[in-house]
């Protein structure tokens, strides 16, 4: 079993500080907070740790290298849709309702 917690917590903190967070305190894995950047029009939405608007290869690359560094793990990527109506998917037949 693995660890971990919701990145939302540590709203101020980069990915980096997030990441090195749950290293130091023994956490395995973490929810990365995947919001639009923008206001926040209720709690922890806004919170941005991972900005999938603008997400490239070379972004994945110094994630994967942050990973590495910090050896933690990315247990979900917490987005508007995750937590109000079911992690999306562009199948119809499996995605949840809006």
């Amino acid at each position: 079993m693995q660890l971990g917690f919701v990145s939302a917590i540590l709203a101020d903190q980069s990915l980096e500080q997030v990441l090195a967070f749950a290293a130091d305190e023994g956490f395995s894995c973490v929810e990365l907070m995947c919001w639009p950047p923008g206001r926040a029009d209720r709690r922890y939405a806004g919170v941005t740790h991972l900005d999938v608007t603008d997400f490239t290869d070379e972004t994945a690359a110094g994630i994967q290298d942050l990973l590495r560094i910090h050896r933690v793990n990315i247990s979900a990527l917490v987005t508007t849709r995750t937590h109000s109506t079911g992690i999306r998917t562009p199948d119809a037949r499996v995605r949840s309702p809006d």
